[in-house]
């Protein structure tokens, strides 16, 4: 059945195509709106005064062109609005003000237990406070990380036996009380799906692109974007990579971490190596680099052959401890496991979780704000 569209409808979507065209390319002139959107010069005028007026377009002057009437260069302004990215990780909080170009613009940090208690819900909000202390630019949303299993729709961590959690946790009130307090729509996602998609986002990648982001830290996972789409999976178990099964005997239980994670998560490495973890102890001991890489890379081929992934990306905690060692392990053991060539590399967002957090509340928001008078 055709769809009809309202008058609405077509202002919301010239809204966004100026709004996502501005954005990719950083600067645009007025007639070239009109060639690469296809909308009437009246149109364009329309929605260029209304982004000029909030100062989502500003008015650089005229272009250096020889022929004819010089056309005014528009500026996209990414400080035009924010929004808030939360993640918990390992048994730390992080948290930034974004703006929409990806860029953090203030961020904060600090030691606690997830708990998602009453006690969680006074933290985050003091530190919403202070994140929007004095600002006055408008702010989108917020966007919420936690690890797990985590269906979106309902705000429920299905399971995250590394904290716990071995049965549906529902999530709703909290996600209802930082809304309340905060009078912003609150976004909740998995704490690695929303580093690919900050990674994905700073690398300034297309709707063509492909990435595979994997997290390695207190627990492993991936974040897997295909044509630019974040994929979650029917069930939201897309990315659970550390139940990854090598050893045939295992027997996967939602109340322990899989095998993968069983073998290079922190904990398991801690143990191995008689290490004190990842940022505690500078010395990294003898064979733990490797060891890493002869686990990860097999199921990271596999998936990079699967789903023909040019792009990976090594994040987490693991990335930030070992570095460029780890990434040059990966990259000699997916060249020897991998079908064809995939490049392996280190972030280039400083933190892509709160990055990809702050983005999804961007994105789950900025339609309504666009076209708001």
């Amino acid at each position: 059945m055709n769809r009809s569209y309202s008058a609405s409808d077509i202002r919301a979507r010239n809204f966004r195509l100026v709004f996502d065209l501005a954005r990719k390319n950083g600067e645009v002139l007025r007639p070239d709106i009109s060639t690469l959107t296809g909308m009437t010069p009246p149109t364009v005028m329309k929605v260029v005064q209304s982004f000029l007026g909030r100062n989502i377009l500003q008015n650089a002057g005229e272009a250096d062109t020889s022929l004819g009437r010089k056309p005014t260069r528009l500026v996209f302004n990414p400080n035009a609005a924010y929004a808030i990215g939360i993640l918990f990780e390992g048994d730390e909080l992080r948290a930034g003000l974004v703006n929409l170009a990806g860029e953090i613009i203030k961020k904060t940090k600090l030691s606690m237990v997830y708990t998602f208690s009453n006690d969680s819900l006074s933290i985050i909000t003091d530190i919403i406070k202070n994140l929007t202390n004095s600002c006055k630019t408008p702010i989108l949303g917020i966007g919420l990380g936690v690890p797990g299993v985590v269906n979106t729709k309902l705000k429920t961590i299905s399971f995250a036996p590394l904290i716990g959690i071995t049965c549906p946790m529902d999530c709703t009130e909290l996600c209802k009380s930082i809304e309340e307090v905060s009078g912003l729509p609150v976004i909740m996602e998995n704490d690695v799906n929303l580093a690919a998609v900050g990674e994905f986002s700073i690398r300034k990648l297309s709707e063509n692109d492909d990435l595979l982001y994997i997290s390695i830290g207190t627990g492993v996972g991936a974040g897997i974007i295909l044509n630019g789409r974040l994929r979650r999976g029917a069930r939201y178990l897309a990315g659970e990579l550390g139940y990854a099964i090598i050893n045939a005997s295992y027997r996967v239980d939602r109340s322990s971490p899989g095998w993968l994670e069983s073998q290079i998560g922190q904990v398991a490495l801690k143990k191995k190596f008689n290490w004190q973890g990842y940022g505690k102890d500078k010395k990294i001991p003898e064979g733990l680099v490797s060891y890493l890489a002869e686990n990860l890379a097999p199921p990271v081929a596999n998936l990079a052959t699967q789903l023909d992934i040019m792009s990976i990306v090594i994040g987490g905690m693991a990335a930030d401890t070992l570095g460029e060692g780890l990434r040059r392990e990966m990259q000699e053991r997916i060249d020897k496991l991998s079908l064809d060539s995939a490049s392996v590399s280190l972030p280039a967002c400083s933190d892509p979780g709160v990055t990809g957090a702050a983005m999804v509340a961007i994105e789950s928001n900025i339609d309504e704000w666009l076209c708001s008078r």
